[in-house]
């Protein structure tokens, strides 16, 4: 190797890779910024100079590319303990959003993505995108819900969570109008589903987010008068394949596991918990169940923990047929939120707003604390804390002993799930975005 590539090698590992992926998407001025940066030994690196990385971002550790990200709501991230709007204390920044959203952001190459609707029945449908480090506006798209916008005041058009493979973002609105952009916000393809489904939706909105694995994106859309499951291809939109469901609204989401002997999708619909294969949507195991229609279910050691009459389990790898439950925890109901697992330990959230941590060894309530008012997001376990948000707009940090350490007022209503990126919590309300860091 020439001494003149060791150092320009030696500058990129200096700027970092994540700059350069996240250069390459932005615009013509923020390169030559970062070409300047690398111009040594007389040598300016170029756009083909980087190719020795691959021209399409990878999804990575920073990333958060879904609901409840890659972790389902676990971070090994380190977030600030205390943090206030009024005055600023531990936020990074603050970004106007144009409308309302109980959509989750997600994260991707740098950029944080939001989605959001507004005007008249909230027809006007919004993407954003916005620069991870600065809350710079990179880029918005709107649309026009096309489908049933048909609500409960409390939710918003913008109620799906979209996802990401790195490449593309997948969005879902309430409307059943999806739209699939490039990191850009270029389009790539979209698909108007009430077009498909007719009478698709409910009387409360739709709410499933879409998931991405293995070249698909798998949709679940459950409503009163049509559902069905469906894959289509993740590049082209083609349908891959779809299986009806019974005409019962749910707004669980699909999430995929990938574990020795069961690979696939979780799905959770009112009558049943399955696990369905990305090629073809078959079942590798189905179980009949009163499932919860909000909550989405948990996976751990072998188990799927699923929110139904109360919190109950079935196995990974059923070993009897039919499957059934194999556990259950009657002092457990999570509603909105949906459980957080780890060490043993179930974090789940009740129709009060009371959180219990239940012991799966004991058998017992470790603790029990209550946090004021409902709650619809997910709490977010860090290595030492977990991180609850109340729909008044309320936070509240925990040890893992239940001990709130800290409270703090948002300002503004609060009923998406936070996702995180690097040691920084983003959270939305219906008017902002905030990066909380210290």
């Amino acid at each position: 190797m020439s001494l003149c590539l060791q150092h320009t090698l030696t500058a990129i590992s200096a700027t970092g890779w994540g700059s350069i992926r996240r250069a390459l998407f932005l615009d013509m001025s923020a390169r030559e910024n970062l070409g300047k940066r690398l111009r040594l030994c007389g040598l300016t690196l170029t756009l083909a100079l980087l190719a020795v990385r691959p021209a399409v971002a990878q999804l990575t550790d920073d990333d958060w590319p879904s609901f409840r990200g890659g972790g389902l709501n676990q971070t090994a991230a380190k977030l600030p303990l205390d943090w206030s709007i009024r005055p600023p204390k531990n936020i990074a920044w603050t970004a106007d959003l144009p409308g309302r959203g109980v959509s989750s952001p997600i994260v991707v190459a740098g950029r944080v993505i939001v989605t959001c609707s507004a005007g008249e029945k909230e027809r006007e449908l919004f993407v954003l995108a916005f620069d991870a480090e600065t809350g710079q506006e990179l880029w918005r798209r709107e649309f026009e819900a096309q489908g049933n916008v048909v609500i409960n005041e409390l939710t918003a058009v913008a109620a799906n969570t979209p996802a990401t493979d790195g490449e593309r973002i997948y969005t879902l609105f309430s409307s059943n109008d999806m739209f699939v952009l490039d990191l850009n916000g270029k389009d790539v393809w979209q698909k108007d589903l009430t077009a498909a489904h007719e009478g698709l939706g409910n009387d409360f909105g739709m709410a499933s987010s879409p998931v991405v694995v293995d070249g698909v994106v798998i949709i679940q859309c459950n409503g009163e008068t049509a559902g069905f499951v469906a894959a289509y291809d993740a590049a082209t939109g083609e349908l891959r394949w779809q299986v009806d469901r019974p005409n019962q609204s749910s707004w669980t989401s699909p999430y995929f596991i990938d574990e020795p002997d069961a690979r696939g999708v979780v799905l959770q619909t009112p009558k049943a918990v399955q696990l369905l294969k990305p090629a073809d949507g078959q079942p590798v195991w189905s179980v009949d169940m009163e499932c919860d229609t909000i909550s989405s279910s948990t996976p751990y050691e072998g188990r799927v923990y699923v929110p139904a009459k109360w919190l109950s389990a079935v196995q990974l790898v059923p070993t009897a047929e039919p499957a059934e439950p194999v556990w259950e925890a009657k002092r457990l109901k999570p509603t909105s939120a949906s459980p957080v697992i780890r060490d043993g330990k179930i974090y789940a959230i009740n129709r009060g707003g009371v959180l219990n941590c239940f012991d799966l060894e004991t058998e017992e309530i470790d603790w029990t604390t209550r946090l004021k008012g409902s709650v619809w997001a997910t709490p977010l376990l860090g290595p030492e804390h977990l991180y609850c948000f109340n729909a008044k707009g309320d936070a509240f940090v925990l040890d893992l002993k239940g001990e709130i350490i800290a409270e703090i007022n948002m300002v503004e209503e609060i009923l998406a799930s936070p996702a995180v990126s690097g040691n920084a919590m983003f959270v939305r309300s219906h008017s902002h975005l905030w990066k909380i860091a210290e």
